[in-house]
């Protein structure tokens, strides 16, 4: 899929998930019930809903059966259709946790799945924030960014880092970085872009989806 394509099928999967959301908050859903396994309700209709059942094919909880390192990855959802490869991770935060956030982007950065298109979508609550803004401060500055970020991995003496030159700290929790330290090292993750490519508000419900580059080290 081209940039186009993608950030009009991001901005339509954001538009959908937050009106979902928002329509279950007004029909009594308290906001402690709202939780990622619950996103795959919305993603899917979208997908079956907005482009036909017999256009995308959906598979939940993917690996890639060929790769010998699989095990480090698995995806919430992989949907295909004519050749193309769409990997989506989604979150509903509660609370600010940009480390989860690193961690998902550097899970769908691997370059081995060079012909997948890849999306992170982030649903959260923002009523009573100023501006609506995020919890998360690295959100908010991709956002503002308009463009596409480039961040680098490290992951010397077996420490993961991430690295950009956006303001907000790039920490990783103990059980994040464990996570981030493998991927790494099995599928040589060192650099990958994050922009976002759509995002929509409605009765407090903010949506953005991201689209996540691989960048190849040549040489």
């Amino acid at each position: 899929m081209d940039r186009v394509d993608i950030q009009e099928l991001a901005a339509a999967l954001a538009k959908a998930t937050a009106e979902w959301l928002a329509e279950k908050a007004s029909l009594g859903f308290e906001q402690s019930l709202f939780a990622e396994a619950l996103l795959m309700v919305p993603v899917g209709e979208f997908f079956i809903r907005h482009h036909g059942a017999d256009r995308w094919k959906l598979q939940g909880e993917w690996y890639d059966v060929n790769d010998a390192k699989h095990g480090t990855i698995n995806f919430d959802l992989l949907a295909e259709s004519k050749g193309q490869r769409l990997l989506v991770e989604f979150k509903y935060l509660k609370k600010q946790n940009d480390s989860r956030l690193l961690k998902d982007f550097v899970k769908l950065a691997p370059p081995r799945h060079e012909d997948y298109s890849r999306l992170l979508l982030v649903a959260e609550y923002t009523i009573g924030r100023i501006g609506y803004q995020s919890k998360s401060a690295l959100i908010n500055e991709i956002c503002a960014a308009g463009g596409k970020i480039e961040f680098q991995v490290c992951n010397e003496g077996n420490v993961p880092s991430v690295s950009s030159g956006l303001k907000a700290k790039h920490s990783l929790y103990a059980d994040d970085a464990k996570d981030v330290g493998r991927i790494v090292r099995d599928h040589a993750v060192s650099r990958f872009t994050a922009e976002e490519a759509g995002s929509h508000r409605t009765s407090g419900q903010f949506v953005s989806v991201f689209s996540i580059g691989r960048v190849l080290t040549t040489g």
